[in-house]
């Protein structure tokens, strides 16, 4: 098996420098980084086992203690928020969702009668075959029973 191109260490200091620029970290970014060398699996493996992987945790929002009152308006907001979220999400699915039916409903007619066209052409052509058929044997027939 031959060497990595690439080491341990300089893959984790890869991925740690595409982290600190805000960029997701994947196999491809980190073989970016590094000039383009090394297998993004493997540099993926290296980072998820070695690495930090954990992205840095946020820095605490300091919290000042509210007045009840103001508290009280808070959570009041939170809750309407909360609710209108709701809302809105419940409205985008239904509309998503009469979309998609819309579109099913509108695809499987075009299919019925595209399937009918198909049928009544395939009756079609059975019946030029049969009447091909016949016309052929009548005349096998004329050619046998014809004067020798």
């Amino acid at each position: 098996m031959r060497p990595p191109l690439v080491t341990e260490s300089e893959v984790l200091e890869a991925a740690r420098r595409v982290r600190a620029r805000g960029k997701e970290i994947n196999g491809w970014s980190i073989r970016r980084e590094l000039g383009d060398r090394g297998n993004p699996r493997r540099l993926l493996t290296v980072w998820t086992a070695k690495g930090d992987a954990a992205p840095p945790a946020a820095e605490p929002v300091d919290t000042v203690s509210l007045p009840a009152p103001l508290l009280e308006l808070v959570a009041a907001a939170q809750t309407a928020l909360t609710t209108e979220l709701d809302t809105i999400v419940c409205t985008i699915h239904r509309h998503a969702r009469e979309d998609a039916d819309a579109t099913f409903r509108r695809i499987t007619d075009d299919l019925q009668a595209s399937e009918q066209r198909i049928k009544e052409q395939l009756d079609l052509a059975e019946a030029s075959v049969d009447a091909t058929e016949t016309e052929m044997d009548r005349r096998g027939d004329a050619i046998v029973i014809g004067p020798h």
